[in-house]
């Protein structure tokens, strides 16, 4: 179909980046029953197939590469555009760290890309590449990682190593300095009663370990983010984190205004 458009037609979004093995079409959305986003220059006639939905780009050579014969923009690209038509920051940011996960791209090669890119100096796309992390290793780790460092916390470090005489663990995300872990309890993912088991086991060893370890749900940051972020705000003063009296109030005053303002996540589950 993209040759029957234009010699130049490049699939683009949402498509480039389920060509690339990333799905981010909304949850209950088939990716094979939507329209293909496809990047054509300007000055190319009107594209009129329904099946198609069209974006006037000019994708120079160094944005564009093939996956099995297909034209499609090179994974950073994608990344970028992807994050860039999100409908917040937190699913721009999930976008990005699906991509970093995969090895589709280095924080470096997407900062680069950055650079390049014609909406890179608009404040959310930037924002989002700076939050990004390859650590993240679902969705919802991505958006507790925005929520904390939207806050004013310190930002977490992403599959923080726990030693415990267990062994070795990794935390979804932690501080290091002040043995604070935070551990995602998904219902999706750890259901079976053996995994639920697992899961006290390894809390149990990192808090003989010296940890404080913070179970929080999809719950938790769909319904009641500010008493989450609370909770990690008093976890880490409890374990020495001190800011400065200004500090604290900015803080309290941030989580305040996601108080009166929480976001709307579940639309950005296919992120």
């Amino acid at each position: 179909m993209l040759a029957e458009l234009s010699v130049d037609a490049v699939a683009f979004g949402r498509t480039a980046a389920y060509l690339w093995g990333v799905d981010v079409h909304p949850r209950g959305l088939r990716a094979t029953r939507t329209r293909l986003h496809v990047a054509v220059p300007p000055g190319v006639e009107k594209v009129s197939r329904h099946a198609v939905v069209p974006h006037r780009e000019l994708l120079p050579p160094s944005d564009r590469t093939l996956v099995a014969g297909v034209r499609v923009t090179t994974p950073a690209r994608t990344a970028l555009d992807v994050a860039h038509g999100a409908e917040s920051l937190y699913g721009a940011t999930a976008a990005l760290d699906r991509f970093l996960a995969l090895g589709l791209v280095d924080p470096q090669g997407l900062s680069e890309a950055l650079s390049r890119h014609p909406r890179g100096a608009r404040p959310r796309l930037r924002r989002a590449v700076d939050l990004s992390d390859p650590g993240s290793q679902s969705p919802a780790e991505s958006w507790t990682r925005v929520m904390v460092c939207g806050a004013r916390l310190p930002r977490p470090r992403t599959q923080c190593p726990v030693e415990t005489v267990q062994g070795l663990f990794h935390a979804d995300l932690g501080w290091p300095d002040h043995r604070v872990a935070v551990e995602y309890d998904s219902a999706a993912h750890h259901s079976a009663r053996h995994e639920r088991a697992r899961d006290r086991l390894r809390h149990r060893a990192m808090a003989e370990a010296g940890w404080l370890v913070v179970s929080i749900g999809v719950h938790d940051l769909q319904r009641r983010p500010a008493r989450l972020l609370r909770r990690l705000r008093d976890a880490l003063f409890e374990r020495g984190w001190d800011p400065p009296r200004a500090e604290r109030e900015r803080i309290r005053w941030a989580i305040r205004r996601l108080e009166s303002r929480p976001p709307r996540l579940v639309r950005e589950a296919g992120a």
